[in-house]
């Protein structure tokens, strides 16, 4: 696990240190605790992380600014911040929590569960994700989102338009982020659940999802009970 600190406050990060080494004792840390946005940067420019810890407020400058350019990484976010009014703009970027200060142990552990609970969904209105494309960083709509699949370490959102975007996060991560409308139906896919016109049951016990596009996509066999219940609900 490899966790990014980025707090201004000696005695702060000190303290989001020690909860992380608790919470994740028994796995192999490493551990980067930085109060300066620059000094952020070029860490994650070198070198990837699994997390990032963001305080909103550095030494006077903004750290949502870190946040924006480095929402379509592939790690997770969870800011630990006392500006709480930034709360609804940071999850439009898709962090995993908003911790205010001053902070409990256990809220900042309920978020750090959250990195690991592979069931939890958001319950936040997220709306937009955030892709690299060729003119920097752009925000996609959920709502044009017609599917998502995986590509090895990456994920691809196939639009209704037909683009395709490259997103940094594998389907894992992503899963745990997207709005609970968004059903994981097979391992390498995730469809809108809106956006599914039928489920389509197939020789030899095999299910399948077709869309309002008309793409037919498989589903996994023990997900198609939870897949069935939900869009019949």
């Amino acid at each position: 696990m490899r966790i990014l600190i980025l707090e201004d406050e000696a005695v702060i990060a000190g303290r989001i240190e020690r909860i992380c080494r608790q919470h994740f004792a028994g796995r192999t840390l490493t551990l980067h605790l930085l109060d300066d946005l620059a000094d952020a940067r070029e860490l994650l420019a070198e070198q990837a992380v699994d997390l990032l810890l963001l305080d909103l407020n550095l030494n006077g400058r903004n750290g949502m600014s870190l946040l924006e350019a480095s929402s379509a990484r592939a790690h997770y976010t969870i800011i630990v911040s006392a500006h709480a009014e930034q709360a609804i703009q940071a999850f439009e970027y898709g962090v995993l929590d908003f911790v205010g200060k001053p902070f409990t142990q256990a809220r900042l552990e309920m978020a750090l569960a959250r990195v690991d609970d592979g069931k939890w969904r958001s319950d936040r209105a997220l709306e937009r994700l955030a892709v690299r494309g060729a003119h920097g960083l752009q925000l996609v709509a959920l709502a044009g989102i017609a599917h998502i699949r995986a590509a090895g370490h990456y994920c691809e959102l196939v639009m209704d338009d037909g683009k395709v975007w490259l997103h940094d996060k594998n389907i894992d991560l992503l899963t745990g982020l997207l709005p609970a409308n968004f059903e994981r139906v097979h391992r390498s896919y995730i469809v809108p659940l809106q956006k599914v016109e039928a489920l389509l049951t197939q020789p030899g016990g095999r299910y399948d999802v077709r869309l309002l596009d008309g793409t037919t996509l498989p589903v996994g066999r023990s997900r198609y009970p939870a897949l069935k219940a939900r869009w019949t609900a």
